[in-house]
C-alpha cells in the first residue's frame, strides 16, 4: 500500500489536531511545517503508530513536554524542528523510546541558549558523536550557534564549543546579606517599572511632542495625503491588505495609509505613526482579539485620541471579530460600548452593510 502523506496549513492555532488525525492510522508522513504552531500538540503523535516522518520546521515552537507529545512512540525515524524558537533542550524533551527509533533529527537555526540549562543537550551532542548510544544522525549540528547570552551571540560562538562543566553549573551558596540586597533591588525595580508601565503612553507621547512639536497643527483639507490612517494588529494584516485596503483603494478610490506599505524606512516607528496620522483626514481602528493584545495598537489608539480630540468624527471603528472577555480591558470595553462601529461579516447581506457604513464615513 502506498505510504500516506499529510500536509496541513494552520492559521490560527490551536486546532484540535487529535480529532483531525484520530482516524489516520496508516499515516506515515506528517508535514506541519510553516503552520505557525506555537506549541507541539499533545496526545496526537503518540497514537499514530505508523508515523515515521514528522516535519515541524519553520514554526514558532519554543518548548514542549516530551512525554505528553511523544509518549512511548517507537515509529518516528525522521524529526525536523529546524527554524523554530527552541532555546533549551533537556532530558525530558525526547523520551527514551523516541531516541531508540529516531534516525535523523534536524534542529538547525534555533535560538539555543548557551547557559547551564543546556548542559544536558550539549553533553548529549558530544557523547552522541564520540560514543553513540543511539543511531540518531544530528543534522548540521556543527553549525548550531549560541543566541544567548548576547556576548556569545555577538562573538558567533558555536553551540558545540560552549564548554560548561557540572561543577561550574553547580549553584554557589548565597549569603544572607546578598539575598537581602537582591530582594531590595528587585522591589525597587518592580516599583519603578510599575510606575513607568502605567505612564508609558504619556511618556512616549510627551517625548514625541518634544521632538516633533511642529506636527501638532492639524493640516488643512487640501494638505491631507490620505483619506484615513489604519490602526491594526500585524496578525490581522492579511485581511487589512487583501480585503479592506483592496476594496477601498481599488474599487472606491479611497487612499489609505497602512504601515507595512507606507511607513518611511529608517525612520522611528513612533515618528512614522504620528506623522502619517497627521497626514490622514480620518483614522480607522480595526478592533479584534489581536488588536486587544497588541501593545503598539494601544499606543496608536492613544495617539489617535489626541489627534482627534477636537474632531469626534475623525475616528472610524471597524469590528473585525468580537473581542473575548479575557482580552477585553476596561478601556477597550468603554471604547466599544460608547461608539458605533461597522461589524465585518462574510455573509452577503452583512458584508454589504459593512461596506456601506465604512464608505459613508470615509467619503
Amino acid at each position: 500500500m502506498k505510504p500516506w502523506t499529510f500536509q496541513i496549513t494552520i492559521y490560527n492555532p490551536p486546532l484540535n489536531l487529535s480529532k483531525i488525525f484520530s482516524n489516520l492510522i496508516s499515516l506515515q508522513t506528517l508535514n506541519l511545517g510553516k503552520t505557525r504552531l506555537y506549541v507541539m500538540p499533545e496526545n496526537v503523535f503518540m497514537h499514530m503508530k505508523n508515523l515515521s516522518r514528522l516535519y515541524l520546521n519553520s514554526n514558532r515552537i519554543a518548548s514542549w513536554d516530551g512525554p505528553k507529545v511523544f509518549g512511548r512512540s517507537k515509529s518516528i525515524k525522521r524529526l525536523r524542528l529546524l527554524g523554530n524558537y527552541v532555546t533549551v533542550v533537556n532530558q525530558t524533551s525526547f523520551p527514551e523510546s523516541l531516541l531508540v527509533s529516531l534516525e535523523e533529527l534536524d534542529m538547525s537555526d534555533n535560538h539555543f541558549s548557551c547557559t547551564c540549562e543546556n548542559l544536558w543537550f550539549r553533553s548529549w551532542i558530544r557523547d552522541n558523536q564520540k560514543k553513540p548510544k543511539y543511531k540518531v544522525k544530528l543534522v548540521n549540528y556543527k553549525n548550531y550557534t549560541c543566541k544567548s547570552p548576547k556576548k556569545m551571540s555577538d562573538a558567533g560562538v558555536r553551540f558545540i564549543d560552549y564548554n560548561p562543566t557540572k561543577v561550574s553549573c553547580t549553584e554557589e551558596p548565597v549569603w544572607m546579606y546578598a539575598i537581602v540586597a537582591v530582594a531590595a533591588l528587585i522591589v525597587i525595580t518592580v516599583a519603578i517599572a510599575s510606575v513607568l508601565y502605567k505612564c508609558r503612553w504619556n511618556i512616549r507621547y510627551k517625548i514625541y511632542l518634544m521632538r516633533r512639536y511642529k506636527y501638532t497643527r492639524i493640516p488643512n483639507e487640501e494638505e491631507f495625503v490620505y483619506a484615513s490612517y489604519v490602526i491594526y494588529s500585524d496578525n490581522d494584516r492579511e485581511w487589512v491588505h487583501d480585503v479592506f485596503r483592496k476594496r477601498l483603494e481599488d474599487t472606491e478610490g479611497i487612499r489609505l495609509c497602512v504601515r507595512l506599505r507606507d511607513f518611511e524606512a529608517g525612520k522611528s516607528i513612533v515618528d512614522n505613526i504620528a506623522e502619517n496620522m497627521h497626514l490622514s483626514r480620518k483614522i480607522v481602528i480595526v478592533i479584534s482579539n489581536n488588536f486587544a493584545k497588541d501593545e503598539w495598537c494601544r499606543f496608536e489608539l492613544f495617539l489617535a485620541h489626541h489627534r482627534c480630540v477636537s474632531n469626534e468624527d475623525g475616528l472610524v471603528f471597524v469590528m473585525l471579530n468580537e473581542v473575548n472577555s479575557d482580552n477585553l480591558t476596561e478601556s477597550l470595553h468603554v471604547l466599544i460600548t460608547s461608539n458605533s462601529y461597522a461589524l465585518w461579516s462574510e455573509e452577503e447581506t452583512g458584508e454589504t452593510l459593512f461596506w456601506e457604513q465604512v464608505i459613508e464615513q470615509l467619503k
